[in-house]
């Protein structure tokens, strides 16, 4: 005699186990498509930030420039800095970013454009990056400077005029351009 119940329970519990799979499947799915949609106005609100910079530089004549010299964070809690330099020589430069946190051992700052990887930029162009800083737990409440100089391998000047308190830049690297080269940044805590 076969046990009836028995068949009835094995059966019951294969239809949950497959509703359960598919109820995993598309809460996966959809999932995934909220996070490709935010990726994308990630990068869509990069292009707008880069118009802006772009549009500032070009106004005010400048070849640095910084949306927000000072921003405010939380112990623990990266902000980032959107930087933009125009090469305006007649060659392509190679620049990178030497930043100094004064001192503060409880400010990190993340550089993405170090001297080991140095980015070129073609005449009359632009090159735009991140750098994040982040005080760390511990950091008293108030300013946090720390100072951003834009390192290139084109001399536009002389060096031997660059101040003995800008000669942050190595290996024939020269602050870029000299007028503008050292930026000082802030986070507020």
């Amino acid at each position: 005699m076969l046990n009836k119940r028995g068949f009835e329970l094995s059966i019951n519990f294969i239809v949950i186990l497959v509703l359960g799979l598919l109820i995993i499947g598309l809460s996966l799915f959809f999932l995934g498509k909220l996070i490709n949609n935010s990726i994308t106005i990630t990068a869509q609100v990069d292009t707008k930030l880069q118009n802006e910079l772009k549009q500032t530089m070009v106004f005010q004549k400048e070849t640095i420039s910084v949306l927000d010299l000072t921003k405010s964070t939380s112990p623990g809690k990266e902000v980032p800095f959107v930087i933009g330099v125009r090469n305006i020589n007649e060659d392509q430069i190679n620049i990178y970013f030497a930043i100094s946190n004064l001192g503060n051992p409880l400010l990190s700052v993340i550089n993405n454009l170090e001297r080991s990887s140095a980015a070129s930029i073609n005449p009359d162009d632009y090159l735009f990056r991140y750098i994040a800083a982040k005080p760390l737990k511990g950091i008293q409440a108030g300013q946090a400077p720390f100072d951003l100089t834009i390192c290139a391998d084109e001399v536009m000047y002389d060096p031997q005029t660059i101040p003995e308190s800008n000669q942050v830049c190595a290996g024939g690297f020269y602050p870029y351009p000299e007028a503008e080269s050292k930026l000082r940044m802030y986070v507020l805590v």
